[in-house]
């Protein structure tokens, strides 16, 4: 049950990491906004990974982490790439119109957030136990 719980609590901060990841590509905000809100839901994001991570006992914790992050680079990116390439069908943008775009134009931010946590799951992931026994 420990073991279906953790996994609840880190799906749980993935969805709120997803959520960060997402709020870095919105555009129109000043910086000051962006970074608190960001910031603010970081630390949301935290608390069910600490306590799914204390589910788990801390035993594996970068393992866990990094391949949380993993994963919410890997659905972030393809999201955004699904933004992109609906934004290229003449038939969305007349229904939405041009300036609907213009809601996720902060590539920089976002993406540099991106590559933050694909680097930062990958070292986790990487650095974590090479092996884990089945338990």
């Amino acid at each position: 049950m420990r073991k279906v719980l953790s996994v609840i609590f880190l799906s749980l901060s993935g969805l709120q990491f997803f959520i960060v990841n997402v709020l870095a590509f919105l555009s129109g905000l000043p910086l000051v906004g962006k970074l608190s809100s960001l910031a603010i839901f970081t630390g949301a994001a935290l608390v069910p990974h600490l306590i799914g991570l204390a589910f788990g006992g801390f035993r594996y914790w970068k393992r866990d982490t990094g391949l949380v992050l993993l994963s919410v680079a890997g659905v972030t990116a393809f999201m955004m790439l699904s933004i992109v390439c609906l934004f290229k069908s003449e038939e969305f943008v007349h229904l939405t119109g041009e300036n609907a775009f213009n809601a996720f134009s902060s590539f920089y931010a976002g993406g540099a957030l991106l590559a933050l946590n694909a680097g930062l799951g990958w070292l986790l992931v990487k650095t974590g136990p090479r092996r884990v026994a089945i338990e």
